[in-house]
């Protein structure tokens, strides 16, 4: 409750003034979160704070605007970026100790604009305390994703805030994955997409080898399908691989209303997208167009697809997949968590397993470190054996001879930290390797040289879809001719007949048109 006696001002959560048309908010956020969780400051050259700095720069040049909403004290006037640096961290600290003043409510408008206030707004996000706030009639400032497109932010800046936006919001959000053989299509799917949603932006994002878009296929399923990979993930994946240019266009996009089926909407949204596209891809194909069908499935395509970081680590691995010896394992990590009800959301694969995925060495085992909330509450700060293949590892995993340890929490949290690997996360290689050069053990040693000579030697891996996927269909055929009966008379059946099968339900859907 406030004081006030206005029905218009209100306490209310600040994520709820956080919409498309103030994405600004989500920048100014990232930085106050860098901030909270910075020992005094957020490093002055880390891309969250170079990011604020820019769109401070460029929107303001470091000088503060006349604010006409503002009732409050006068106070000194913003004269650059650096000022503005100061001031962030002043009203951070003055949050933290004295809360929100209710006096100093923030204008917002019905449509998703505000009058004043985003500093503050983003701030009490970031600590994660209501606000207060007043609503007016008619329209505020917008500060969407365009205007940070048009002023020449880049793939890894829109990534950074499309990825934040996702998780502050992912129970209202759909994601959607354009395929480059609808590539001319792509501009209509965002126009379908917009009817349908309200826009929060897009961005394009070029894969840098076939090996890298294989990969990125599977784990953009990971959710969907099991570690083991399928028939039908891995037809998709070679494909796809063979599409040219080798590249995607992501589209995150808000529900409407509250009431809203999220996702039977995006589902015929997608579908639409794919008919569309019938001229150049067939629907059934399922090459055009993919769309998330849950918010775990949204939280995963967004931690693959908007990390800038997932995708640098993306291009260290050397082979298509892994041993499925690991693959096992994986899937052993995944039910033993599911039982144990530790939320995979919770945890971050760390040890020998993130070496493994980039080609240094095979794994041993899995092991994972565990937020903090769920360790304290069942577990203690030492190792934990889940099961002979699964271990939880002592708190505190990362130990740095050169840097200031990162704690567990931020490397479950911080995408700059971890990357994607079948649905599950990993810490990045410098963080496994960090530790290791810090106990210095045998092993260790010997891991550090192995991986600082594969680093020294990164290039180009050979790896040809289209060999690959001539092969599958090779083994296929000789599966299909080893069936064949010699004698003609004999009925057919084994993978002959279930293939005729097939070919004849197809035949039928064609005929009453539903291919």
């Amino acid at each position: 409750m406030t004081r006030h006696d206005d029905p218009a001002v209100h306490s209310i959560h600040p994520l709820k003034l956080v919409s498309p048309s103030r994405l600004d908010l989500v920048c100014k956020y990232l930085y106050f979160r860098e901030l909270r969780s910075a020992t005094d400051t957020a490093p002055h050259g880390s891309p969250v704070a170079q990011l604020y700095q820019k769109h401070i720069a460029v929107r303001t040049g470091g000088l503060e605007p006349p604010d006409p909403f503002y009732t409050g004290p006068d106070t000194a006037q913003k004269q650059s970026v650096a000022d503005y640096e100061r001031h962030a961290k002043m009203l951070l600290n003055s949050l933290s100790s004295n809360g929100f003043n209710p006096e100093a409510a923030v204008p917002y408008f019905t449509d998703g604009t505000l009058g004043n206030g985003a500093h503050r707004v983003s701030a009490a996000l970031a600590l994660d305390m209501p606000i207060v706030a007043r609503r007016h009639e008619g329209h505020g400032t917008a500060w969407g994703f365009d205007w940070f497109v048009e002023n020449g932010f880049t793939t890894d800046e829109l990534q950074r805030l499309l990825y934040a936006y996702s998780h502050l919001k992912s129970d209202r959000l759909a994601i959607f994955v354009a395929y480059s053989p609808a590539r001319q299509h792509w501009d209509s799917f965002v126009q379908t997409i917009a009817r349908a949603f309200c826009l929060v932006g897009h961005v394009d994002i070029a894969i840098d080898s076939e090996l890298g878009m294989y990969e990125v296929v599977h784990d953009l399923y990971a959710t969907l399908e099991p570690l083991s990979s399928t028939d039908v993930i891995n037809r998709k994946a070679l494909l796809l691989a063979m599409a040219k240019p080798l590249a995607l266009r992501v589209v995150v996009a808000e529900r409407r209303q509250d009431g809203d089926d999220l996702y039977e909407i995006a589902a015929n949204v997608k579908n639409i997208c794919r008919e569309a596209a019938r001229d150049v891809v067939a629907p059934g194909s399922f090459l055009a167009v993919h769309a998330g069908s849950s918010q775990a499935e949204t939280l995963n395509l967004a931690r693959v697809l908007l990390s800038a970081n997932n995708f640098r680590q993306l291009r260290r691995r050397r082979s298509a997949g892994v041993r499925s010896e690991f693959l096992k394992w994986l899937a052993e990590c995944r039910d033993v968590c599911f039982h144990s009800g530790i939320a995979l959301d919770d945890i971050c694969v760390v040890g020998s397993s993130p070496l493994e995925v980039i080609g240094v060495r095979p794994s041993t085992d899995i092991d994972f470190t565990l937020k903090s909330h769920s360790r304290k509450t069942r577990y203690g700060s030492g190792v934990t054996h889940l099961t002979p293949s699964v271990d939880i590892v002592t708190e505190g995993y990362h130990r740095s001879r050169d840097h200031p340890a990162i704690d567990d929490d931020d490397l479950i949290d911080n995408p700059e930290y971890h990357f994607m690997f079948r649905g599950m996360k990993f810490a990045n290689p410098e963080i496994v390797l960090d530790q290791k050069d810090f106990y210095r053990r045998d092993k260790d040693v010997r891991d550090v040289e192995s991986a600082a000579a594969l680093f020294a030697r990164e290039g180009s891996v050979s790896f040809d879809p289209s060999f690959e996927f001539a092969s599958r269909c090779e083994t296929l055929m000789r599966e299909l001719t080893d069936s064949k009966p010699p004698n003609a008379s004999r009925r057919v059946d084994g993978p002959l007949r279930r293939l005729f099968k097939r070919i004849r339900a197809y035949g039928r859907s064609m005929i009453k048109g539903d291919a």
